[in-house]
Parts: structure tokens; C-alpha cells; sequence
């Protein structure tokens, strides 16, 4: 994780679950994480696993120009890339294990702007596969931010959060794929979809190839 935003959210999240795999919905207090509040998101998951969006930040409706609540967060992404996010939030759901992506935006003509998601699973009510909590904090805030809305967001690089803690040793905390390139190495995650193929490996690094 690079931005303050996702390291500050995490450890909130970390710390809440104590010897649990995921904390329940009702654990979260907006006061204790309110200087994050604009950056981040919680999104329902509906028996269809569709993933409406139920309490969204100000500074990611802004990157949008509109109210995103209520609005499936599958279809803020780009078509292209809207199976890989479904199968990292069911991955997410199913382990449970957190994820950090790399994501890219920018309105037609503009250089991309640089981002980073973070997505934790929440028990609601003691159900599992209930909530995602995430923030989605840019690199930089460039001059149309918040007056040129972008159309989507464009998946770029999948972590996902394997070991206890990053402080003990980052590279085993942390399995790194890129969603769009060969040769990458991403830790165990049953994903298989359209333009990607990642092979099971236990505590092994695995293999991602194109199709």
C-alpha cells in the first residue's frame, strides 16, 4: 500500500478484528476514522452479488461529478474490466483477504490520474459475504479534479493481503499480480477470467498468463 489513505484504513480495520478474520459492520465508528471519511466507501453484497453502494466519500463522488449511493460500484468500472473486479470481490468475500488495486482514470484528452483501492471484507449482522469496506484515494489531485468528471475507473495491478502484518515483511504480505501484463506473480487466488489465467499454488507464488 502506498497512500496514507489505504495504510490508515487498514490498520483501522486490522485493529477492529482482533483474533476474527473480518470485523462486523457495526464496529466501524465514523468518528474514529472521519479524516478518512472522504476518501472511502462500504458496499452492500446482494444475494446476486450485485455490490450497490451504500455509504460513498465526497472526494470520489467529486472525481465523478454525481451521488454514487445506491449505484452497482461493478458498473463505475470500465466493461472491459468489470469480470476481474467481480471475481477480486469474490475473492475478497470467499477467503476472506483484502485487496489493493492499482487504478487509472482521466476524462477524454487528459493524462490518466493515478489511483489506489483498498477493499475489506465486513460481517454484517454475523453474516459473512455481507459488506466491503474501501477507500479509493488518487496519487494527486490534478487541476480538473472535481470539475471534469471521469466515465470509469481502468484496473491497472491486484494485491492481495496474505500474512499478519506488513511491518514484519512486505514481500510475504503482499501477492502482486498486473491485471494486464504476463509474468507477474500474485499469491493463491481462484480467479479464472476472460484474459487471465492464475494457477493455484498453495503458499507459492503463482503464475499469471495472457489467453
Amino acid at each position: 500500500m502506498k497512500q496514507v489513505v489505504s495504510k490508515a484504513l487498514f490498520n483501522y480495520w486490522d485493529s477492529l478484528r482482533g483474533g476474527r478474520s473480518t470485523p462486523e459492520r457495526k464496529d466501524i465508528d465514523p468518528a474514529a476514522i472521519r479524516n478518512l471519511l472522504c476518501d472511502t466507501f462500504i458496499l452492500e453484497v446482494e444475494p446476486r452479488r450485485n455490490y450497490p453502494i451504500r455509504v460513498i466519500g465526497a472526494r470520489i463522488n467529486a472525481l465523478f461529478l454525481r451521488e454514487l449511493k445506491g449505484t452497482d460500484f461493478i458498473s463505475i468500472v470500465d466493461r472491459a474490466d468489470r469480470d476481474d473486479l467481480r471475481a477480486v470481490l469474490e475473492s475478497v468475500l470467499d477467503d476472506p483477504a483484502p485487496a489493493v488495486l492499482g487504478v487509472s482514470a482521466g476524462p477524454y484528452g487528459r493524462q490518466p490520474l493515478e489511483l489506489e483501492m483498498l477493499l475489506l471484507p465486513l460481517r454484517h449482522l454475523g453474516r459473512t459475504h455481507a459488506r466491503i469496506l474501501g477507500s479509493l484515494t488518487p496519487a494527486a489531485r490534478p487541476s480538473w479534479y472535481g470539475l471534469i468528471p471521469v466515465d470509469c475507473l481502468n484496473l491497472t495491478s491486484l494485491r492481495i493481503i496474505r500474512s499478519a502484518s506488513p511491518a514484519q515483511d512486505e514481500d510475504a504480505y503482499f501477492g502482486h499480480i498486473s491485471l494486464h501484463d504476463a509474468g507477474h506473480t500474485l499469491t493463491d487466488v481462484p480467479l479464472r477470467r476472460r484474459h487471465l489465467s492464475i494457477y493455484s499454488g498453495g503458499l507459492e507464488r503463482s503464475r499469471l498468463s495472457s489467453e
